[in-house]
């Protein structure tokens, strides 16, 4: 009577003792006689008296075979018996995800993993995804795959990869559009920019003047269909401001700013002029690296009463470099910029001919 840990479809999943019992109605019984080949071999071995018990712990089919004799010398027919013992469970392994990986959010992947058994035969191996499947990746935080193993034994193997979703990556932010742009001191822009997040979306926008101020520490900006937006403008003296906006996305990513200049101009705010010449020496003028001498310059501009576009001339003559720079419009004209300085901007013509700005 074999005794063990019973499995399925007749296997054993541990090591099993079998008991041999021998009776005679005439006589007594004189011996057991068994011995073994298969999966484990056992010499022939003769037990006296009516009983014997032996182990079989070796993996696998081993066919027993056995017989008694009593005492008048009679043996009985051979008997045989088979054994199986599949004690190991499968093998499971998960090629992908490897335990602990990171990806990156909707980073493309492949369910891999493979079960093998070796003694009693594979009977399934089903993963919590499918082998050869996309790998998820659309969520973040914490993820994982379990694949279980089963041989024909009934042993189980249960293996669970654990992996990681991640974004990393920034939003992207174009280029920032101010309009009006010049805007006069009394009055208000649109700031626009578009802005993405391919990974975990936009959070939040904000601009701000400062280059040193922190993520999270700006003016906090609309978003509406990848665009967003602010008023802003109030209160802002004349002068030329360089406007910086940046994204932060639902993983805490924040882009490098993108910037754009902005220009407050006051129309009541005076006028500059002035002239001089510098010496501009070789190889500083790229037309003709070798011409070098004094360039004369000259410039006036000014707001007539109510315009908003301001009027002047510059004039810039290099003679060595055969080069005449005249203006021919003004786009807009900041007096006193912080009490020490002006700046203007327009266009002009070099020797009568283009648009030079």
């Amino acid at each position: 009577t074999p005794d063990g840990t019973v499995g399925l479809d007749g296997w054993y999943t541990s090591a099993v003792t079998v008991d041999l019992m021998a009776s005679d109605a005439d006589s007594s019984v004189a011996s057991i006689i068994y011995q073994a080949n298969g999966a484990e071999t056992i010499a022939p071995t003769t037990v006296p008296g009516e009983s014997a018990s032996l182990v079989i712990s070796t993996d696998g089919i081993t066919t027993l075979t056995f017989s008694a004799t009593d005492t008048a010398g009679n043996v009985e027919p051979t008997q045989a018996i088979n054994v199986k013992v599949d004690s190991v469970a499968p093998n499971v392994g998960i090629t992908t995800p490897s335990d602990g990986a990171t990806y990156e959010l909707n980073e493309a992947g492949t369910v891999e993993f493979v079960c093998d058994d070796a003694v009693s035969g594979l009977a399934s191996c089903v993963g919590s995804v499918a082998n050869g499947s996309d790998l998820d990746t659309s969520t973040l935080g914490a993820q994982s795959v379990t694949v279980t193993g089963i041989d024909d034994a009934g042993n189980q193997t249960v293996v669970t990869h654990d992996y990681s979703v991640v974004d990393t990556v920034a939003p992207a932010v174009g280029d920032p559009v101010v309009t009006p742009n010049p805007v006069s001191v009394d009055d208000t822009v649109l700031l626009e920019v578009d802005a993405s997040d391919d990974g975990s979306g936009l959070a939040s926008a904000e601009w701000f003047l400062d280059p040193a101020t922190g993520q999270g520490d700006g003016e906090s900006m609309a978003i509406s269909g990848g665009v967003a937006s602010a008023t802003i403008g109030d209160g802002l003296d004349p002068g030329v401001y360089t406007v910086y906006v940046r994204a932060e996305d639902h993983a805490g990513n924040w882009s490098d700013p993108s910037e754009t200049l902005l220009v407050v101009y006051d129309p009541e705010g005076g006028f500059v002029t002035g002239g001089g010449w510098i010496d501009s020496p070789e190889g500083a003028f790229i037309a003709d690296p070798t011409a070098t001498g004094k360039a004369n310059f000259g410039f006036v501009s000014k707001y007539k009463k109510g315009a908003t576009v301001p009027t002047g001339q510059t004039e810039f003559r290099f003679v060595a470099g055969d080069l005449d720079f005249h203006s021919s419009s003004y786009d807009w004209l900041v007096v006193n910029q912080g009490g020490t300085r002006a700046q203007f901007k327009g266009s002009g013509t070099i020797n009568g001919e283009g648009a030079y700005r």
